[in-house]
């Protein structure tokens, strides 16, 4: 299709030359110009990485809080007399310590990182000719639209 469009393009031009000035077209090259067009994306993996399955130690306010309460509790009954006070301390602090830190599990996983690769196509369209004439000189002549 395009090379129909060149061709009648050329025919045209090469007979409204022919006709300016009583000149003979000897020679009617293609003049193009270079397009770029979006020629589309794709996701390229960039880097992977493995993790291997662990355990992990996780720290919960809310168990850490009812460890505090439960450990004062417990060591506001074990102390006597003067150091009543100094087991409630201890006890609430060993309490929420013990209570406010858990082991998890964290199973294998695979992270992937992926980045856009996008690229640009090209092709050359054209608009007009370069023309040289009988008598040795050149010219150009644009191809009207459509044409």
């Amino acid at each position: 299709m395009k090379v129909s469009f060149v061709l009648i393009g050329f025919f045209m031009a090469i007979a409204s030359v022919a006709m300016a000035g009583g000149r003979t077209i000897v020679r009617a090259d293609p003049a193009s110009r270079l397009v770029h067009t979006p020629g589309g994306c794709r996701n390229q993996v960039v880097q992977v990485r493995n993790y291997p399955a662990m355990e992990v130690e996780t720290y919960d306010p809310g168990r850490a809080t009812l460890g505090l309460v439960a450990g004062g509790a417990l060591g506001h009954q074990i102390g006597r007399g003067g150091g009543k006070d100094w087991a409630t301390i201890v006890g609430a602090l060993a309490g929420s310590s013990v209570a406010g830190t858990r082991r998890q599990a964290v199973p294998a996983h695979t992270e992937t990182d992926y980045q856009a690769i996008c690229t640009l196509d090209q092709e050359h369209y054209v608009n007009g000719y370069n023309v040289l004439y009988s008598d040795g000189t050149t010219g150009w002549v644009p191809q009207t639209p459509g044409q």
